[in-house]
């Protein structure tokens, strides 16, 4: 499941991302993300993880399928998350982004927030 943040603001896209991702989310997602790009080339992510297990098979490709694509149009992605296995995942998506990615626990979101959404 997903949220568009009210956060959200041009060129700054804001998601909570809870339960399974599914391809439907993915669907709604990844038109978002192309709209902000296309209109701004590059773009900052925000990205919090509340009760977050992972997605499914076919989101799991979609979402690679669409980092690959966008490597070069993301400056800033601010990962926020509750597990271990989130701040490793922000780790892993160093390797598919030239953006700069940090992880933040949860009590640090406005921080994260702010970092994500300042002018890079």
């Amino acid at each position: 499941m997903h949220t568009l943040l009210p956060e959200s603001k041009e060129g700054f896209v804001a998601l909570r991302l809870s339960e399974k991702l599914d391809k439907d989310d993915f669907n709604d997602i990844i038109p978002i993300l192309e709209e902000q790009i296309a209109a701004h080339g590059k773009i900052a992510l925000f990205w919090e993880m509340a009760s977050f297990e992972g997605w499914t098979t076919e989101a799991l490709l979609a979402d690679t399928g669409f980092d690959i694509q966008h490597h070069n149009d993301f400056t800033r992605i601010a990962m926020v998350g509750e597990k271990k296995w989130h701040a490793w995942m922000a780790k892993l998506m160093k390797a598919f982004t030239s953006a700069e990615v940090k992880y933040y626990q949860v009590q640090e979101r406005e921080e994260a927030l702010a970092w994500a959404g300042s002018p890079s």
